[in-house]
């Protein structure tokens, strides 16, 4: 065969740009598809990641370039970079800003403004006509994530919202509560979409879901300027707190007959604040609204409830220790100091009780404490490190985490559930107690990769 011969039939397959793994582990010539000819008759995975070497310096830009169009063709390839995953280590823990999102969310809704804009009336919001339809809504949708309520005596009725179109809930909303908790409870619920929503991903409907949700948090929010400032002029005549609540109970009923209204402006900012958290990333009004809530609970004292068990002390105590929770979560996500959190020796309120499962409180809670002390051994190493100081303090300080992860972790595996009376410990408290134990799994679970 000819030299010519030869050339021809070497350049009839030209290399791909980019081989597979697979491919380039065995050093055989990829076609660059995916999947290629090589995993294809092996049946087995195929991915690619950009390629680094080879080429000439004056086209590595654009070399680097075609790699990644050529590696964003497979969804999982940048799933192996780290670069993709590195912001996560940032304060506010990979979390958008509030700009970026509502920019985003503005150029979807140009494609999309004509053709939901004709048919608007024909889409609902989640909006209630009663107090005890949005607490019915909570036990359905929230408290298995978020129990800042003592669990009911009976199961949740079926959800009933109110058919109430966009256009009309637009100018107006047909509930107006006085009740500050029912308000934030409002905020969360008006982000869930109707069953039998058709569009309810369409840019306009979800833009008009967070406004709408905007709303409840800001008129929540008065009412809670309004409660505190009642309760501070009742404090500096009345002694202690009950005798302000009973005052302030007379201008209306509480939400829940097993919480008192003094409580109520308490879950509401930690719901308030759980909202800028996940829905607006806004980290700075996340950490205001736990930090309230945390004042207020230590001025009434609830940080340091005995063993008492009266109508309202399961309350009192999910109360205190969820605003322990979200002021501790502040600190994770900010990668900062907890937000004026002492000793926990101090505490000596009692953990809210789940029958069905002791220890999820506990295991909960320790999994954030975990995350905290990891924030502040972070820092401390990072000075160490800069300032070339010894490091074996650093080492000790090391391995008593990694013990503490690994206690913690066999609690959890170790789990047995543990047989109650259904009149204390509905189905769904159960439930929340395997959130609980899995959100403390997942927090461990980054720990125990390292």
């Amino acid at each position: 065969m000819s030299q010519a011969k030869r050339a021809v039939k070497k350049m009839s397959m030209p290399p791909a740009k980019l081989a597979c793994l697979h491919c380039r582990a065995s050093r055989t010539r990829c076609d660059g598809k995916l999947p290629c000819h090589n995993c294809e008759i092996r049946a087995r995975d195929c991915s690619f990641v950009p390629s680094k070497r080879g080429g000439s310096r004056k086209r590595r830009v654009q070399r680097k370039s075609a790699s990644e169009s050529e590696a964003s063709r497979s969804p999982s390839s940048h799933l192996l970079t780290p670069k993709s995953i590195e912001h996560f280590i940032n304060p506010g823990a990979g979390l958008r800003r509030p700009e970026t999102i509502g920019e985003q969310q503005s150029l979807c809704a140009k494609s999309e403004t004509l053709s939901v804009t004709e048919s608007i009336d024909d889409h609902c919001a989640r909006i209630y006509n009663s107090e005890q339809a949005v607490l019915n809504a909570y036990y359905i949708f929230l408290h298995q994530y978020f129990p800042i309520l003592p669990p009911p005596k009976t199961r949740p009725t079926l959800d009933c919202p109110i058919q109430w179109p966009l256009s009309a809930a637009e100018k107006m909303i047909p509930h107006q509560s006085i009740s500050p908790l029912s308000l934030a409870l409002s905020a969360v619920l008006a982000l869930i979409p109707l069953s039998q929503e058709t569009r309810c991903t369409a840019a306009a409907c979800v833009s008009f879901r967070k406004a709408l949700a905007q709303k409840f948090s800001q008129a929540a929010l008065q009412r809670i300027d309004a409660d505190s400032e009642y309760l501070d002029f009742i404090s500096d005549r009345q002694i202690g707190s009950m005798a302000a609540v009973e005052q302030l109970s007379t201008s209306r009923d509480p939400l829940h007959p097993q919480t008192p209204v003094e409580l109520e402006s308490i879950l509401a900012l930690l719901l308030l604040s759980n909202y800028e958290h996940t829905e607006r990333a806004n980290s700075l009004k996340m950490t205001a609204r736990a930090s309230q809530a945390l004042i207020i609970a230590k001025n009434m004292f609830l940080h340091r409830l005995g063993l008492e068990n009266d109508t309202f002390s399961e309350a009192k105590r999910r109360a205190w220790w969820m605003a322990y929770f979200c002021a501790h979560l502040c600190s994770v996500v900010r990668q900062s100091a907890c937000l004026n959190v002492d000793d926990d020796s101090h505490f000596t309120t009692p953990y809210p009780r789940l029958e069905s499962n002791p220890e999820a409180w506990l295991i909960f809670l320790e999994a954030l404490r975990i995350g905290v002390a990891s924030v502040k051994f972070t820092a401390s190493y990072n000075k160490h490190l800069s300032s070339h100081a010894d490091m074996s303090r650093i080492f000790e300080q090391m391995k008593m985490l990694d013990k503490w992860v690994l206690q913690v972790s066999v609690r959890i595996e170790s789990y047995v559930p543990v047989s109650s009376s259904m009149e204390l410990d509905p189905a769904y408290e159960s439930a929340t107690a395997e959130v609980m134990r899995r959100l403390a799994r997942i927090r461990l679970s980054r720990y125990l990769c390292f």
